[in-house]
Parts: C-alpha cells; structure tokens; sequence
C-alpha cells in the first residue's frame, strides 16, 4: 500500500469536486492505482423534536436506518464483486461496514457518520475496477447518504409532484451538485440506482418523524404539518422479475469458494448483468459445467433467472437453474 497515490477528501466540497473531475475524466493523480482518503465530513444529521423524541428513537426510525445499512452492503458488494447483492459478503466484512448511529441527550439528536465505513467502501475497492469508476461509486455514494443537497434536492422535487408550498429554495450551488449527480447516474447506472434506495431512506425518516414536534434535516426545519404533507406512499426501491431466456455467457468468475458467478448479455437488446448461481441446489455442479461450455464455445444458453430491477436496470440476479440440462439427457 505504500506505493499507492493518495487523494485527499476531507471535506464535502473536496468530494464533490473529485467527483466532477472522475465524470471529466480529470482524476488528479498522475498513478492508476490510488486510494481516497475520507475525512470526517460523511455525516447524517437529524433531529426531532417532542415528547416522543427524549434521547429515543422509535422502530419506524430504526427501519429506515436499517434500509440505509443495506444500501451499505449493496454498494460494497457492487464495488467489491461488480453485483448489488448484500448477501454475498462474509460477516466479517458486513462488520466493517456497520454505521454508528450517534444518539444525544435532551432531544433526538442523531448523527450518522459513514467516515471509518467509508474508508472501508474505497479501500476494499481498490485494484477491483478502473480508477474513474472507483471514485464515481464511492464518492457518490457518501454523497447520497449525507449530503444536505441530495436532501433538499429530493424535498424540493416532493413540494413541486405534490404542489405544496416550498420553505427551501436550491442554491445555484446545490443546483449543480444534483446535476453533477445525475451525470454520475448517466455514466455508472448503479449511482442513480443508490439515491432511489436513498430517497426511500429519507421518505422513512420524515414518516418516523409524524409524531414529533419538529424535524430537522439538510439544514432545514419542518413542522408536524409540513412533514404530513411531504410523507409519501412507500414504494419498494426494486421490483422481483423472472427474465429467463437465451443468454450468452460473457465472463465466468469462480475465484470464490462460496459463490460461482457468470457475466450474462441478452442477444436481442444486447444488455448485460452479472449473476450468481443458485447454491442451493444438487444439480449446481452440473450447471456450472454447462455455463462454463457455453462460454468456451461461445453459444447462447437457455437459463432460469431471477432478478432485482430498479428502473430497468437488473440491480442482483440469481441463476435458478439451467434450461439446457433437460435436452437430450438421461432421467436421473
């Protein structure tokens, strides 16, 4: 590690101007491999104000922090794996990765900070993926998840679907963070896949806070009124598909004892996504043999496949099984 460049990111605005320059293709350090430094600015603050609200949480506020910590594990294992699945990382990195959650005394006065997990988010990354996509999943992620304009970004959008009376106005500067942000998601999907997680993170932290006095978050303040008003039906992030169909096998990655992954490509729209294969299964060796012929003989396989979609894009798949395996065979 000593031979590796280092970047320095110790306050949000060095984040978003790294950010920037990854999206200009103008990361500032002349080496391919590099770290990024976080210092101490990644932090969620909030707090709520009532009789409800004495140094407590209540468990609506804990889903909502709990839906957070898996866009953690979901962002990681993307970086680390190249697949949005929190579910293929081993307890020991889940643990890394854990948020604190910062309670104080007199109201509820709550502070996420993310700079030790994110620390972690980049380190594991490195030598995983080209540098540009390095910085635009880690640095924008720590942005989604902290940063007051991607808050009052998603509130001024909620004013203007629902009509309501805005008490914020977006500074030009905010104005071109959340258009840097969106660039982002143009280039590196996954980006805008992670603030939609993040948005549904906040819509559970405003309905946490219907029974409080107050709340405040992104710097603003909001009255019981006002956060009825703003509170909208949940939606679930991800929707469960069934894709199955001919695929061609482009990648076959079995550097991992527990998990035996393939990148696919759809022949008719040309799409790709990696996918794992389903463990829990006797025909698993069988199956593993027929991807992996496919892929040398580079024809297109019949397969069983589920998916997570997030606006059209495949976020986790799971190869259920392998069509292929009932032609032309034995009864077992």
């Amino acid at each position: 590690m000593d031979n590796i460049g280092i970047i320095d990111v110790l306050t949000e605005s060095d984040a978003w101007r790294l950010l920037e320059n990854a999206l200009s293709e103008k990361i500032p350090i002349n080496t391919d491999v590099f770290r990024v430094k976080i210092g101490s600015w990644p932090i969620l603050h909030l707090k709520l104000e009532g009789e409800k609200f004495q140094s407590s949480i209540n468990t609506k506020m804990m889903t909502a922090f709990l839906e957070l910590q898996n866009n953690i594990y979901r962002t990681y294992a993307k970086m680390q794996y190249d697949m949005a699945n929190g579910r293929l990382l081993a307890n020991k990195e889940k643990e890394a990765l854990v948020l604190m959650v910062e309670v104080h005394a007199g109201s509820s006065e709550l502070k996420a900070k993310f700079e030790e997990l994110g620390t972690k988010l980049l380190e594991g990354a490195i030598n995983k993926m080209e540098g540009k996509h390095y910085v635009i999943l880690g640095i924008s992620a720590l942005l989604a998840w902290s940063s007051p304009s991607i808050i009052n970004g998603y509130i001024t959008r909620q004013t203007e679907l629902k009509q309501i009376e805005s008490q914020i106005a977006l500074s030009k500067e905010e104005t071109r963070r959340l258009e840097l942000m969106k660039e982002a998601s143009h280039q590196v999907s996954y980006v805008g896949t992670n603030v939609i997680m993040t948005e549904e993170v906040i819509n559970k932290i405003f309905k946490s806070a219907l029974t409080a006095k107050s709340i405040t978050i992104g710097g603003h303040t909001y009255n019981q009124e006002q956060v009825g008003k703003l509170v909208r039906a949940e939606r679930s992030p991800s929707d469960e598909v069934r894709i199955d169909g001919e695929y061609r096998i482009l990648k076959v990655d079995s550097s991992k004892t527990d998990f035996f992954k393939v990148e696919l490509q759809n022949p008719k729209n040309l799409k790709r996504f990696w996918a794992v294969l389903q463990d829990a299964t006797v025909t698993k060796e069988k199956n593993k043999e027929l991807l992996q012929e496919a892929e040398w003989n580079k024809k297109p396989i019949n397969l069983a496949v589920n998916a997570r979609e997030v606006k059209g894009e495949i976020s986790t798949a799971v190869i259920i099984d392998v069509k292929d395996r009932y032609l032309n065979k034995e009864p077992e």
